[in-house]
């Protein structure tokens, strides 16, 4: 048994250190100031929140390119035109005004890729919860 274990802490790798990484840095400093500020967010929100934010910024680092953009004309917004790069097939901007579901091509990666943005997060959420709760401990992933 004790082998098995040492095989498999051989093939454990910590979360990446990079963009994602500063993101949730910066959203934790940042709730920890509202926290002392007396302002109230509680956890089951903010890190549903934080967790989708990063998700997003992957998603965006991974598949925006130079196609894949649709136009929305703005007439009915006081913003005007603009030009979005949906990962739900549908715009964005005419979802949240008015409630209409105007059919866009979608972005949105396959399940592959979606499995691991977000496992990723996952493993680097819960890493910075310890880096606060519990500094001597590590929490991995298996490569395989």
């Amino acid at each position: 048994m004790r082998e098995k274990i040492e095989s498999l802490i051989e093939t454990l790798v910590p979360p990446e250190v990079g963009a994602s990484s500063q993101l949730a840095d910066s959203f934790l400093n940042s709730y920890r100031e509202l926290l002392e500020d007396g302002d109230s967010y509680p956890p089951e929100i903010t890190f549903p929140a934080l967790f989708d934010f990063i998700v997003t910024a992957e998603y965006v680092k991974r598949m925006v390119a130079d196609s894949g953009w649709m136009y929305c004309s703005g007439h009915d917004y006081s913003e005007g035109p603009s030009m979005y790069f949906p990962f739900l097939k549908t715009c964005p901007r005419c979802s949240v005004h008015s409630g209409s579901k105007p059919t866009a091509k979608s972005n949105k990666p396959g399940s592959d890729p979606i499995g691991d943005i977000s496992g990723n997060a996952t493993l680097l959420i819960l890493s910075k919860i310890l880096e606060y709760t519990s500094p001597t401990t590590q929490i991995c992933k298996n490569l395989f």
